[in-house]
């Protein structure tokens, strides 16, 4: 035989060796001697090996190559892989014993992939438990594998149907499994002869199950019964229908040899992979993975979280004082704004409601706050000798008087209750205790928390005075009212501004433990708060100004009631009706205040108003006979030119002018004298 017939013989007989050695007898077409490359490697959800000529099907939990079998698969009943175990369907085992420290394991090293990245989901699986002392716990797994590996089940569905085998890393017709480590934190160590696995899966060897510690590290290998995939199957559509009865169980316990270690979490994360054909497993390509999420389950105690959780205890829970907006009003009443300040016009003087407003949403925003001090819920802070005194104090003026009646705390809805009230006459102040109505019922800040936040966010507590009326002087109205030169009011009732004092004090104590490590130590728990606020009072007083008899008499201003708000005088003027006359202002006393028909009032030096009533007295005007007027004085006229006497003689024997007759007659002889002395000259 030629060396090339021998080669060429040797050949055919390799390469029907490999066909032979397929995944359970079954022939693939196309596959390639190609090695995987160190990226292919990597960890990955699904990884496939380079294959040509095949079909892309759906699967979970995301898409992959499918090889699709060249020839009909034989029998699973003749195939190498499966001939030791009959192809029926897998009932539940028994639980059965672990041989531990079976073999060695090698060193295992995991990516670290999010919860929402993983495909078998363990961490719900896992919680921790502390002793009461601190120096000791218990890791323990509780590991429904059906159910995490709900996210692989249409991948084993479509493997089943190949009637495939699941060949592990270790190679071709080696089965596949699940390698998990559990890592310690350092100062933690595991208890020696501790570790107990009791397996209730049907698609888990539970005998083939091993475990090695490696320093901090504990590696434990998970065989899959050593079957094809359609009796695996078979076992997990089992296990599905009940995933807590068919659960493996893993638990073990650990020291704790350095305190720090008690904020410090243990770590777990593992993987499954397994080779499509013998073909694959045989070269090392191929092999598909998936991995589990990763836990912290903390050394504290607790269930495992998906993220590692800082563990935060401080030394004290110290929210300090918040300063919360308080309001002090009157029921019923509206509110005024007099000189700057705010208050209200009293009128009725008698069982005044005081309302104090406390504003409380501070507090719960405060309490809130815990959150920064500690990485614990409320549920998980215990607490002990509760304290929650809320204490509110009234200091009320001279002059007004607490009504000796119960006061109302409204807007607690059931969690704050009064407890005493007590008002001290000497010192003119009302003390209010109230405190949490169940102190006793308060075991964690999250009862604690309830009853805060079950309050409103007002607070209000009523409760009942009596303003009397305005007085000064020593006189106390209805004191004779009198005034000064200037109108002033000296005595009466007068207006007046009485301020009420109020402040709230509150506090919440207690001793904080964690709930379950009480050996972090007890934590004090302060909280208080405080308020002020002043309610002021303002009396009135009226001015009136009323005619006597309105017929005889009117007033163009019928008065005002004023406060110490009002600074300019009240005027009001009189005026006398036709026929009738004004007389004077008098006071409800009958004194006399002004006889002007203009009466002005003003407040005193101290800017405070006087009451007072005041009336125009009026009355009929008598007029009296006339009298003649005195006759004017004329004015006196120039006399008339006198006209030159005529020469004539007086009439004969008229005496009746003798002095007139004798003027005449020397006239008359005068006259005569002269023409004779003219007549002589012409004759010469």
């Amino acid at each position: 035989m030629s060396k090339n017939t021998k080669k060429l013989l040797t050949t055919t007989v390799v390469a029907s060796a490999l066909l032979v050695g397929g995944s359970n007898g079954v022939i693939h077409a196309d596959q390639t001697n190609d090695q995987p490359t160190d990226n292919e490697q990597k960890p990955k959800v699904l990884q496939v090996p380079k294959q040509t000529n095949k079909v892309t099907l759906k699967s979970s939990p995301q898409k992959q190559a499918q090889e699709i079998p060249a020839t009909p698969a034989p029998k699973p009943a003749v195939a190498a892989p499966v001939a030791k175990v009959p192809a029926v369907k897998v009932t539940p085992k028994k639980v059965q014993p672990v041989v531990k420290n079976q073999e060695a394991q090698p060193k295992t090293q995991f990516t670290a992939y999010a919860a929402d990245q993983a495909s078998i989901m363990v961490s719900p699986y896992i919680k921790t438990t502390l002793a009461p002392n601190g120096k000791t716990g218990t890791w323990k797994m509780q590991l429904q594998l059906a159910k995490a590996m709900q996210g692989f089940s249409e991948q084993m569905k479509k493997l089943a149907k190949t009637g495939a085998y699941p060949h592990g890393r270790d190679g071709k017709n080696k089965i596949a499994y699940v390698r998990y480590t559990i890592t310690l934190p350092k100062g933690v160590t595991l208890t020696p002869g501790s570790m107990i696995i009791n397996n209730n899966c049907s698609f888990i060897n539970g005998g083939g199950i091993t475990w090695k510690q490696d320093g901090q590290k504990i590696n434990f290998r998970i065989p899959l019964i050593d079957v094809n995939w359609l009796q695996i199957y078979d076992g997990y559509e089992n296990d599905i229908k009940d995933p807590a009865a068919h659960a493996i169980d893993t638990d073990f316990a650990y020291e704790i040899t350095d305190p720090a270690a008690l904020k410090q979490s243990i770590e777990s994360q593992g993987d499954f992979a397994f080779y499509p054909s013998g073909f694959g497993a045989m070269f090392g390509f191929g092999l598909q993975e998936f991995y589990t999420d990763k836990s912290f389950a903390p050394i504290l105690g607790g269930p495992a979280t998906t993220t590692s959780k800082e563990v935060k205890w401080p030394n004290k829970f110290d929210l300090g004082n918040v300063d919360l907006p308080g309001q002090g009003i009157i029921a019923d009443h509206p509110q005024v704004t007099i000189d700057g300040k705010d208050g209200y016009i009293i009128k009725d003087h008698n069982d005044l409601t005081v309302r104090a407003i406390l504003n409380v949403k501070k507090v719960k925003e405060q309490l809130a706050q815990i959150k920064t001090f500690t990485s614990f819920s409320d549920k998980e802070i215990a607490l002990k000798n509760v304290k929650s005194d809320f204490t509110a104090e009234f200091k009320l003026p001279a002059g007004v008087d607490f009504v000796a009646s119960q006061p109302v705390l409204k807007g607690s809805n059931g969690f704050y209750k009064i407890t005493s009230y007590n008002y001290d006459p000497v010192t003119r102040i009302l003390k209010v205790v109230m405190q949490l109505k169940d102190d006793a019922k308060i075991k964690t800040l999250a009862d604690l928390s309830a009853a805060v936040n079950g309050m409103n966010d007002e607070l209000v507590l009523d409760w009942k005075i009596n303003v009397p009326a305005g007085q000064v002087n020593g006189y106390a109205y209805p004191a004779v009212t009198l005034f000064d030169t200037n109108n002033n009011a000296q005595n009466g009732k007068v207006t007046k501004t009485y301020q009420v004092t109020g402040t709230f004090q509150g506090q919440l104590q207690a001793d904080a433990t964690l709930v379950q490590a009480p050996v972090l130590g007890v934590v004090p728990f302060n909280f208080g708060w405080k308020s002020q606020d002043q309610l002021n009072l303002f009396t009135p007083v009226e001015i009136t100004f009323v005619s006597a008899d309105k017929k005889q008499g009117t007033v163009n201003n019928p008065g005002k009631v004023v406060t110490i708000a009002d600074k300019d005088a009240v005027v009001s003027v009189a005026k006398a009706e036709p026929g009738f006359k004004f007389v004077n202002w008098t006071d409800e006393q009958g004194n006399v205040v002004s006889e002007d028909a203009t009466l002005t009032i003003k407040a005193d030096q101290n800017g405070n108003w006087h009451e007072g009533h005041f009336t125009a007295h009026f009355k009929k005007e008598i007029k009296p006979a006339p009298k003649p007027d005195p006759k004017p004085t004329p004015k006196p006229t120039p006399k008339p030119e006198q006209p030159k006497p005529e020469k004539t003689l007086p009439t004969t024997g008229e005496t009746s002018n003798h002095a007139a007759f004798l003027g005449l007659m020397a006239l008359a002889t005068a006259g005569i004298g002269a023409a004779i002395n003219g007549l002589k000259r012409k004759v010469k």
